[in-house]
């Protein structure tokens, strides 16, 4: 069993039983195997704040890291991320510095931890 959606493990055994009847991996196979493990990750937009834009080091996962211009400091990162869990994770040891800007599917799951959280220290929240 593939960790693929149904559409695209049909998609891999078909091209699968291909190249075993041919017994030589073909480039297009391994495009095509490349492009589907890039289905399986989703571009995350946040923005780091205050001395953690500057204290911020790239990590490979992310496609671009730029410091913009804006006082307090902000830095925009697009990360390529695979496991929404462990990222979610890593940003909220930093929440008060840290904003996810996009997808929203990913802004709802913060949201959702962040209010969690509220509740089980009997804190009041507006929305």
């Amino acid at each position: 069993m593939t960790p693929f959606s149904p559409p695209i493990q049909n998609n891999v055994t078909l091209d699968a039983n291909r190249q075993a009847s041919n017994n030589t991996p073909t480039h297009s196979y391994i495009g095509q195997r490349k492009n589907l493990f890039d289905l399986r990750r989703v571009a995350v937009v946040h923005n780091i704040h205050g001395r953690l834009a500057f204290a911020y080091k790239n990590k490979n996962e992310d496609v671009d890291s730029k410091l913009l211009e804006a006082s307090p400091p902000v830095r925009r990162v697009i990360r390529r991320v695979t496991n929404t869990y462990w990222f979610i994770r890593e940003v909220l040891r930093d929440a008060p510095d840290v904003l996810i800007v996009s997808p929203e599917n990913v802004r709802s799951l913060v949201k959702e931890k962040l209010k969690t959280l509220c509740q089980r220290y009997n804190l009041e929240i507006s929305s």
